[in-house]
C-alpha cells in the first residue's frame, strides 16, 4: 500500500478529496488541477509550469492516456517506474502527478540540473541517454524535448 506522502496530504487538504474520479477520455483542467501541480511542483522543487508542459505533450491532460508502449496516466509513467516510485493507481490523476515529478526531479538531480537531458532521459530513459552521451537522436525523443 502506497505510503500517504506529505505532497499527497496537502493535495487533499488544498482540494478536499483524495483523487479525482474522471471518466474515461475526459481531460483535467481548470483551478483544482492548477493548485495541485503548483503543489507538487513546489514539493519537488520544479517549475509549475514544466510540469503542466510535460502532462500537455504527454497526454494531454488526460489522466486515461494510454501509449503504445504502455505508458500510462498523465504524466505517462511505465508500469514498472510508476511501481518503483510508489504509485498504485497509475491512472489517479494525483498519484501520476506525484510519481512523475518525483521522477523528473531525479533524472534533473542525477543530470547535474540539465533540463534538456533530464527530458529526453524522462522519455527515452535514463540508461539510454548517459550511453548515447547527450539527448537520442530518436524523433520521439527530441520532439517531446522540443515540445516541453
Amino acid at each position: 500500500m502506497m505510503r500517504p506522502t506529505v505532497c499527497g496530504l496537502l493535495v487533499v487538504a488544498l482540494l478536499g478529496f483524495g483523487g479525482a474520479t474522471v471518466g474515461s477520455g475526459e481531460r483535467l483542467t481548470g483551478r483544482d488541477l492548477d493548485i495541485g501541480i503548483r503543489e507538487i511542483a513546489r514539493v519537488y522543487r520544479l517549475d509549475p509550469a514544466l510540469v503542466k508542459a510535460v502532462i500537455s505533450v504527454e497526454s494531454d491532460f488526460n489522466p486515461w492516456a494510454v501509449s503504445r508502449k504502455g505508458a500510462r496516466g498523465l504524466m505517462q509513467l511505465m508500469p514498472l517506474t510508476a511501481s518503483e516510485l510508489g504509485v498504485e493507481r497509475i491512472h489517479d490523476p494525483w498519484e501520476n502527478i506525484e510519481g512523475g515529478a518525483r521522477y523528473l526531479r531525479e533524472r534533473l538531480d542525477r543530470l547535474g540540473g540539465d533540463l534538456a537531458m533530464a527530458l529526453a532521459a524522462y522519455n527515452a530513459g535514463e540508461a539510454a541517454v548517459l550511453r548515447h552521451g547527450g539527448i537520442l537522436p530518436y524523433p520521439e525523443t527530441r520532439r517531446f524535448v522540443a515540445e516541453v
